[in-house]
């Protein structure tokens, strides 16, 4: 939870510092471009980290260090062509060829980053994992800030290099604390291929998610990169439930994986889920009241009374509805994870997605802002009711063998 702790809190003051160290174009122009950057990631977490902390889980700590290596090579290789497509998206959205090189070698630096960091997760070394995610998100917001601090007239590059410095370093730490080695060059091959047995279902459903919440400020890119920028420093005040969200569904996949052993393994899983969603809830109840009550007040001391970003008080209310919803998808998503119900999480995904897609290409062009939030609600709403129903569904399937238990003992 205190990893998580430094990554989100990292992640939130720098999104703050930009917002209020850019003009809108320009944050609106690094958010456009910045989100083309997550899909980039959400392919390397499917396809590389996943995979990475399962097999490493079951390595020893010399072979660990191999293993990071190779993933780091496999991160290098894969990130050429991923580059291509990154560099066309920016392109497309915002014509800045002079952020290239930047985006680009942000993605690099922040996914070996990554790797290294879960390569000491996998082994649950999350106390030592500490140390360079410190440096990596910590670092990011003090580049900037002392940058802002000399009267720098910055521009969104700034974001690029921050996340590049940062990264970088916390690499660098995360690379002497786990010692590593040179890879096994022999068995790289097999290894990838390995790799993408075990990613290609968690990459549909990372996609899926990842890419449909970052349509949203494309679509609206093109009613201005300010109105991009509005959005954004919204999400950045919802996007609070992230870390919360995230460490409760970390709880339930083991947990639920576990409960599933023991008798009666089905309701005790269903009762864990539930245990967690709502000690969730009471984490998250004091944010959300807040930004219901007074969101005014909440975004004009974040972002200033004179930002231009405190006049939609209506829009953050449906989007805290939005995140309340996503919260209660996700861990539904989790609790058919810690089953293996792969399937059932990837249906549903598809269909929320695609039903949300839908929205944000109806509604954004027409009622801007509003159709956004309504899109990130019909997200959130939409994946809930169908993992409502699948739980439902999966419940009455495993009502009757139990009937049927029973009725042979008694006979």
């Amino acid at each position: 939870m205190s990893d998580q702790a430094v990554v989100s809190l990292g992640n939130f003051l720098l999104a703050i510092t930009l917002a209020r160290s850019l003009n809108k174009v320009e944050y609106g122009t690094y958010i456009v471009i910045f989100g083309a950057l997550l899909v980039a990631n959400a392919l390397h977490a499917a396809l590389v980290v996943y995979p990475l902390s399962v097999l490493g889980a079951h390595r020893s700590a010399s072979e660990l260090k191999r293993l990071a290596a190779s993933s780091m090579l496999i991160t290098l290789c894969m990130g050429v062509p991923v580059s291509g497509v990154l560099i066309a998206t920016a392109w497309l959205f915002t014509k800045r060829t002079d952020l290239f090189v930047f985006v680009v070698a942000a993605m690099f630096a922040w996914q070996i980053q990554e790797t290294l960091r879960r390569s000491l997760m996998s082994h649950l070394r999350h106390r030592a994992a500490i140390f360079g995610d410190t440096v990596t998100y910590i670092g990011q917001v003090t580049f900037v800030y002392a940058t802002a601090h000399y009267h720098v007239v910055l521009t969104s590059r700034i974001g690029f290099e921050a996340i590049i410095v940062g990264s970088a370093a916390g690499a660098l730490v995360h690379g002497i604390v786990l010692g590593v080695r040179l890879p096994e060059f022999s068995r790289l091959l097999d290894l990838l291929k390995q790799y993408f047995q075990l990613g290609r279902y968690p990459l549909l459903s990372n996609l899926g998610f990842s890419g449909t919440v970052l349509l949203f400020p494309w679509v609206l890119a093109s009613r201005g990169l300010a109105e991009v920028a509005n959005y954004q420093t919204m999400m950045n005040v919802i996007q609070v439930v992230n870390p919360i969200m995230f460490s409760v569904g970390n709880l339930v996949i083991p947990g639920v994986a576990h409960e599933l052993l023991k008798p009666n393994g089905e309701a005790r899983a269903k009762r864990i889920t539930f245990r967690y969603m709502l000690e969730g809830l009471a984490l998250l109840a004091l944010p959300f009241l807040a930004l219901l009550l007074a969101p005014h007040f909440v975004m004009a001391s974040l972002y200033g009374h004179t930002s231009g970003y405190t006049e939609h008080d209506t829009v953050l209310r449906v989007l805290v509805i939005g995140a309340f919803a996503m919260y209660l998808s996700h861990v539904l998503h989790c609790y058919f994870l810690g089953k293996q119900r792969v399937g059932i999480v990837l249906r549903t995904q598809f269909i929320a997605s695609a039903a949300a897609a839908i929205c944000a290409f109806a509604l954004i062009p027409l009622m801007g802002l509003s159709g956004a939030a309504l899109s990130y609600i019909t997200l959130g709403a939409g994946r809930t009711w169908l993992l409502v129903v699948a739980l439902r569904v999966d419940s009455q399937k495993h009502e009757v063998p139990e009937e049927c238990a029973v009725s042979v003992e008694k006979a």
